[in-house]
């Protein structure tokens, strides 16, 4: 497996990943791409650089989802999908973690752990009763078999509930880019090495880690990134 070190950039990462999977060269017309916390949708112009459509972005916080409903009102391909995903539907608590500067990129269904002590510029004050969903609901509500090749998960920490109500759907797509912590950043949240075990279970080869840095009194390390998945043809 590949590995990078890079800044936190929405954009500079997608590309990294984008054209990884374009030298893959996998089979099939699928070209969609459903986006579980898309938060602005920052990665837009990426997916649509390299030919994906529809694009589907599905985003729980009450705070964020004006600005990116108006951003994406007038695309037909862009469809925005108001709820958390987890393990199950019903609802559920969204915390919004605020920082000082109004960046809510942390927030999501756990509370901070690590990543508070580390960066203590949190107010998380805020919190919402959502809705939450399972990607396989998601999948079957907008018919996303054989339409849908990619799935990217960045979800703070919510990795392996989203992924428990995925059983079905990770049969059907062809590549997964998903978060990773690589130190307990969030309350009760799966580390690397549980993300890699599902995917494995689930038949899919990791392929390209992009990892961010953190620093306390010891010094830089990677604290969390995202890999790549895919299944093999």
């Amino acid at each position: 497996m590949k590995q990078l070190i890079l800044p936190d950039d929405h954009d500079l990462c997608i590309r990294t990943f984008l054209k990884e999977i374009d030298a893959l060269n996998l089979p099939g017309a699928a070209r969609g791409v459903l986006h579980v916390g898309a938060h602005m949708g920052e990665e837009v112009a990426a997916y649509r650089d390299h030919g994906y459509a529809p694009i589907y972005l599905v985003e729980a916080n009450p705070e964020v989802l004006p600005q990116l409903s108006a951003k994406f009102d007038a695309d037909d391909a862009v469809h925005i999908v108001p709820t958390a995903v987890g393990d199950r539907e019903g609802q559920t608590e969204f915390v919004v973690h605020r920082t000082t500067k109004g960046g809510m990129e942390s927030s999501g269904l756990l509370d901070l752990d690590r990543l508070g002590a580390i960066v203590p510029v949190f107010d998380s004050a805020s919190r919402y009763q959502v809705d939450v969903t399972t990607i396989d609901h998601l999948a079957a509500q907008f018919d996303l078999a054989g339409r849908v090749r990619l799935m990217v998960l960045d979800i703070q920490g919510a990795e392996l509930l989203a992924l428990s109500g995925a059983s079905a759907f990770l049969q059907q797509v062809d590549v997964v880019i998903c978060e990773v912590n690589l130190i307990m950043n969030y309350q009760s949240c799966p580390l690397e090495a549980d993300i890699d075990r599902l995917f494995a279970a689930a038949g899919f080869t990791k392929r390209l880690g992009i990892y961010h840095e953190l620093y306390d009194q010891t010094g830089r390390f990677p604290a969390w990134g995202e890999c790549l998945w895919y299944r093999q043809p």
